[in-house]
């Protein structure tokens, strides 16, 4: 139809001469020329249809012949135009009774412009203006019967022109010419040559009419009809290539059974919604390109309302073959016919129409020869990044391989509806008669008209599969390799092998370190065996000048923490090597994938999973956050996960290997006690990653034995970054473990020192330093504040002075640290029990929900879904709601541990130490203990998380869904439904403020309870040594 309409279109306005039949041979024929090219114009109606066709010049026919009036003769037409054409008002009536339809047309208030040339043994030149004119016509199409469908008869019978009545008014004539016409015609007065003109042109306008619509009309139907013959057959199966590898049964894939028994179970709760079913709205297709005419179709959907019964949509599979169906109440599909108009000397067109086609069913069949283990290695993410990837699945299964993916068949069942829209007063008027028309059409001929289309769709099954796989040719090349900071997802798995051969070789090296120079350094044996006579007095006894040489020869000389005597060769060979590989373990870990989100669906003993629908790494969780607008967790992420780990790693090394004149003791100590400090919060995206397997653990089980379940799964990059992480915080202890006991060595060999010179100056008296005497004073201050009588013990005799220091020593050791005013002592144990108490009840009480709404969970669920939770449900729910496995459990028993049980261990223990008399060698031990115990606490970390999830989680993740793997999929599912696919967010409960206030004491209360703790074991380790020295003071006189 379209193609006859540019054919008509271009011989009207080029060339009206070869349209015209050469029984037009009357005056009526210009006018008619120039009706028929509007009447087809106006079938296209669109915008700005009033303007074009007022400025559009029309070519009137040459070398036409027909006869004056009252036998002035005959006139031969040699050219002209006719333009300005005007239209006041255009009335459709029907009239049509069972097949015969019968259709009216009133043209009320046209006009034109015509100037004519022609020859009547002379020439002749006349100008006719029309104005206020009138036309009523009426056409009868019949029905045609087909010799093979008889019961299926179409509208494309014999055609008549049962009624025209024409009322030509001429307002204007003029005629010029060297003719004897135009000489008899000149002397005629202009009203009354006007007024004849009009009268003349009107019957032979109905006559023409008449021949055109009646013997043109007739035979171009009877050629329609026997091309649509063709079309009224069943379409034939198509070929079934063979198959060349075992092939996917769609019948039994486990996600056509779950959707298939979600729609069954759950599409009815959307009744009264209108839904998209088919989409293609970036699909344009153009129906004709033809020398300078444009006709587009785009914007093409099918969409429909959801009835309350029927599920309405059905997926089915069965073998090869994967198909659905829609049944909906107000099913219809509407596109957009875009008209465009570009001929040489004429003014430009350009027009929009919407049509929309009634349906009561649709159904589309596909064969798609899929290889099973191909389609299990293929991800979600890969397909939606490389669509073409998914045609890699089809490979080997068919030859050639566009016989894998073809349409097997299309179907659809009209309803009594077609419908032309458009804007404008004659555009609105032309769409009433085109409505009018298909009305009658429907009426009449619907069953015909449904097998036509199916017979017409049946054969362009095969331009619809060529149209396909040309799209598929355009598609890009398969390709997977992610780009990482310039790294590819070979040079990113290469990090984490580089890691490990770092490790192997510093195990090599410490091992031939061990073979080479043996365990233990010979220094460090001939330190600790003077130590330990020098201690036992063994070197006092001995001559004074020599036991002071001797006790001054165990002085160490300055070292980093790699050459200390005490530290084994393997480990300090192995330590750097450590420290380099965890490094590069860490840059693994943030390019790497950290986790996925994805969709297990199974049925009937068969699962399948479908993922991931998001991946997440350190890179990428800072790039979403960023680019969502969750600024301060991209910020906070790249600091605690990427910078700070890094951080921590080179001041160890540098902390090992830096000798005292490069980095004092102190300044070691320091460097060492903030790196165990603050080292934990390098796990907070590891506990961010516990609160999103929760946020996206969503199951849905049918009545029947399938279900689909929404499952957060940690991937390498997570388990080589916590395992770093707890890797880092173990080197850094062992670090500051060996910078104490380094720091306890040099202090004793300093106190030996001491006590040798103070030795030696009761024998040979020296002149006192400058500092001393005030030193001295220190040392006898605690001495005093033990022995009751408050005297000094040197006067005593060395027995009485040995039995007086042990029975102090002993009263000193049986002591606890809860030492001070009784209001200090009591404000500890208060301050130690409420921390208790708070961050036990904030562990425990239910603070935060996740609300995850949008149509995914209203099609599952019936709404919104709200999941509840505290600390200690959160990490029960990591095995519970993802699944069990193996990383999934140790994930979950590590957050228990860190984030529940260390804390309330610490307080157990640091209440214990403060209240509990032990020895102060006890105390000791479990002071360092509770400073181990705070430096991996991650209580505080995990609130932390939650707070910042509290505002940033749901912006981040809601990007997710739009921007991420997920988009497509879930544009696609928003264009149906009209609504948003998933969005979720955290809402704190009124508990949530114990829950921060136990973070908050989890970092104030234990460093308080350990300072205190810290400086009453020092000043009880004062005594201690003081009270020794006096003893051997004793002995010694």
């Amino acid at each position: 139809q379209a193609q006859a309409f540019v054919s008509c279109l271009q011989r009207n306005l080029a060339d009206p001469a070869a349209a015209m039949s050469p029984r037009w041979s009357n005056a009526g024929a210009a006018m008619l020329a120039t009706a028929w090219t509007l009447g087809s114009i106006a079938n296209v109606s669109a915008q700005g249809l009033s303007s074009w066709i007022g400025d559009l010049s029309l070519h009137l026919p040459q070398n036409l012949t027909f006869s004056m009036p009252m036998g002035m003769g005959e006139l031969e037409l040699e050219g002209g135009t006719c333009h300005g054409f005007q239209l006041q008002k255009f009335v459709p009536t029907d009239n049509s009774s069972s097949l015969v339809l019968e259709f009216g047309v009133e043209l009320i208030g046209f006009g034109i412009h015509c100037d004519i040339q022609g020859q009547d043994n002379g020439t002749i030149s006349m100008s006719v203006v029309a104005a206020g004119s009138n036309l009523t016509a009426a056409v009868s199409i019949h029905p045609y019967f087909p010799e093979a469908s008889p019961n299926l008869p179409l509208p494309l019978g014999h055609v008549n022109l049962t009624s025209c009545v024409a009322d030509i008014n001429i307002v204007d004539f003029e005629v010029t010419g060297t003719s004897s016409l135009a000489t008899l015609l000149a002397g005629f007065p202009k009203d009354l040559l006007a007024q004849m003109m009009g009268g003349f042109l009107s019957e032979p306008l109905c006559n023409g009419l008449k021949g055109l619509v009646e013997q043109e009309g007739t035979a171009a139907l009877h050629k329609g009809a026997l091309m649509s013959e063709a079309f009224l057959s069943e379409p034939a199966p198509i070929h079934q290539p063979v198959a060349l590898r075992p092939l996917l049964d769609w019948g039994a894939y486990p996600p056509v059974m779950v959707m298939r028994a979600l729609l069954n179970e759950r599409f009815s709760m959307w009744a009264g919604r209108a839904i998209s079913l088919l989409d293609f709205s970036s699909l344009s297709q153009q129906l004709v390109s033809e020398q300078g005419v444009d006709m587009l179709l785009d914007n093409i959907f099918v969409q429909g309302v959801v009835g309350h019964a029927a599920p309405g949509v059905s997926i089915y599979g069965k073998g090869s073959t994967l198909g659905f169906s829609a049944d909906l109440e107000d099913l219809s599909l509407k596109a957009t016919l875009r008209l465009g108009v570009a001929l040489p000397g004429q003014p430009s067109l350009s027009e929009v129409i919407n049509l929309t086609v009634g349906l009561n069913n649709i159904s589309v069949a596909a064969r798609a020869y899929v290889d099973e283990p191909m389609l299990g290695k293929s991800e979600v993410d890969q397909v939606i990044q490389s669509p073409s990837c998914i045609l890699q699945c089809t490979a080997g299964t068919a030859d050639p391989q566009n016989e894998s993916l073809a349409l097997e068949s299309m179907r659809v069942s009209l309803k009594p509806l077609l419908r032309v829209e458009a804007t404008g007063r004659l555009e609105q008027e032309v769409s009433t008669l085109i409505n009018t028309v298909i009305s009658s059409l429907y009426a009449g001929y619907l069953p015909s008209l449904n097998v036509l289309i199916n017979g017409v769709l049946g054969l362009a099954r095969e331009k619809v599969d060529e149209l396909m796989w040309r799209a598929f040719d355009n598609l890009p090349p398969c390709s997977y390799s992610t780009m990482l900071l310039g790294l590819s997802t070979a040079g990113v798995d290469g990090l984490g092998v580089a890691s490990g051969v770092v490790a192997v070789l510093g195990v090599v090296s410490a091992g031939f370190a061990q073979w080479q120079w043996g365990p233990k350094r010979s220094g460090a044996r001939d330190l600790q065996s003077k130590l330990e006579r020098a201690e036992s007095n063994e070197i006092a006894s001995e001559d004074s000048s020599a036991a002071s040489s001797q006790v001054a020869s165990t002085v160490p000389t300055a070292s980093s923490l790699a050459g200390e005597a005490f530290v084994p060769w393997a480990f300090a060979v192995f330590y750097p090597f450590a420290v380099v590989s965890l490094m590069l373990l860490l840059l693994y870990a943030d390019l790497a994938l950290g986790a996925t989100v994805s969709v297990v669906m199974a049925s009937e003993e068969h699962s399948t999973m479908l993922g991931p629908l998001f991946s997440f790494s350190l890179l990428s969780t800072v790039v979403h956050s960023w680019t969502s607008g969750a600024y301060f967790l991209s910020i906070l992420c790249v600091l605690t996960s990427g910078v700070w780990p890094f951080v921590k790693l080179s001041l160890l090394l540098v902390t090992w290997l830096s000798p005292p004149t490069r980095l004092s003791l102190q300044s070691r100590g320091r460097i060492l006690g903030v790196l165990d400090m603050w080292g934990k919060y390098s796990f907070l995206d590891s506990w961010f990653l516990v609160l999103s397997i929760s946020a996206f653990a969503l199951q849905w089980q049918s009545i029947g034995d399938a279900y689909m379940k929404v499952s957060t799964t940690p991937r390498s990059g997570f388990y080589a970054f916590f395992t770093a992480t707890g890797l880092s915080l173990v080197l850094g202890h062992i670090a500051s473990e060996c910078h104490t006991h380094a720091a306890k060595v040099a202090h004793r060999t300093s106190d030996l020192v001491v006590l040798a010179a103070a030795s030696l100056s009761s024998e040979n008296p020296q002149p006192q330093l400058e500092g001393e005497e005030d030193r001295d004073a220190d040392c006898t201050e605690p001495q005093a504040a033990v022995v009751e009588a408050g005297e000094c013990p040197s006067k005593a005799s060395p027995a009485e002075a040995a039995n007086a220091s042990h029975a102090s020593h002993v009263a000193l050791m049986s002591l606890s640290l809860a030492s001070g005013s009784r209001k200090a002592r009591c404000a500890m144990v208060a301050l130690l029990g409420a921390a208790l108490v708070l961050i036990s009840a904030g562990i425990f009480a239910t603070s935060f929900e996740f609300e995850i709404g949008g149509i995914f969970t209203e099609f599952l669920f019936e709404g919104e879904v709200r999941k509840q939770y505290s600390l200690m449900s959160l990490a029960q729910s990591v095995t519970e709601e993802a699944g069990f496995s193996a990383g999934l459990f140790v994930l979950e028993i590590i957050f228990l541990l860190l984030v529940i049980i260390v804390p309330l261990t610490l307080l157990v223990f640091l209440s214990v130490l403060w209240l509990a008399p032990m020895p102060l060698r006890y105390q000791e031990v479990l002071l360092r203990i509770c400073y181990v115990l705070d430096n991996w606490s991650s209580l505080d970390v995990a609130v932390l998380v939650l707070v910042i999830a509290t505002f940033q989680f749901g912006t981040m993740t809601n990007h997710l869904v739009e921007r991420g793997h997920f988009a497509a999929p879930c544009r696609m599912i928003k264009d149906v439904t009209q609504s948003e696919c998933m969005q979720i967010a955290l809402t704190p409960h009124a508990p949530a403020v114990m829950t921060v206030f136990a973070g908050v004491a989890i970092i104030v209360v234990p460093k308080l309870a350990l300072s205190s703790c810290a400086a009453s074991i020092f000043k009880k380790a004062q005594v201690a040594r003081h009270q020794e020295a006096f003893a051997c003071k004793g002995q010694a006189d």
